[in-house]
């Protein structure tokens, strides 16, 4: 706009192309450690763009596991950034019905955008927020409902036990990246330590980076 200072035009072709490839890979996103191969030019040409395209909300950068390509050198794993357009993003949970408690409703979406696929288990989603009592059965139904009637989450079956054979009742989060898994398909789902453990350091286990 009038006023602004113009914005180099070596740097504005970066910023269109660094915005290209976020938009081209969708849901799944762009660690920053991928960009430069990505979009062609030095990781020290990233920060100028990647700052701007944020400051105008058109991407979002999250937090992620990275797990180096040579653990002997410089450690197993670290942290990196995943890059998404900000449109892309799950949207906050509506406000929840006066018998459903916002917290708790949120606290488990938050669990389940950072799992892979976003799903995990009903039975450890139970566990985990203390309503696998009989006497927390309802609390536990209101949460789901509620949650399902906003087409946020939906039921699954899985594939899991030792034997990779056996039935386990999930929910997953509905979101762009997200594929509906089925009980013929058997995916990969961490213990929700892991996942929670995740969420309170703001990682994003999402996007599995080799």
């Amino acid at each position: 706009g009038p006023g602004e200072p113009a914005v180099p035009t070596n740097a504005n072709r970066r910023i269109q192309s660094l915005l290209r490839t976020v938009a081209k890979a969708g849901g799944a996103g762009v660690t920053q450690s991928d960009m430069p191969k990505a979009v062609g030019f030095a990781p020290n040409y990233l920060h100028y763009p990647l700052k701007l395209l944020q400051a105008g909300g058109l991407i979002t950068g999250t937090p992620v596991l990275f797990e180096r390509a040579d653990p002997s050198k410089f450690g197993g794993t670290t942290v990196t950034t995943n890059y998404r357009l900000t449109r892309l993003l799950p949207p906050p949970p509506p406000p929840a019905p006066p018998d459903v408690s916002p917290t708790l409703a949120s606290s488990l979406m938050a669990l389940l955008h950072a799992a892979p696929q976003g799903v995990v288990r009903i039975s450890e989603l139970q566990a985990h927020f203390g309503l696998r009592a009989r006497s927390q059965r309802n609390a536990w139904g209101r949460v789901r409902d509620h949650l399902l009637r906003q087409k946020l989450v939906r039921a699954v079956d899985i594939l899991g036990g030792k034997k990779g054979t056996a039935r386990v009742n999930c929910l997953q989060a509905v979101r762009p990246d997200t594929e509906r898994g089925d009980v013929g398909q058997r995916i990969d789902v961490p213990p929700i330590e892991q996942v929670a453990a995740a969420v309170a350091r703001g990682v994003d286990l999402t996007v599995s980076v080799r």
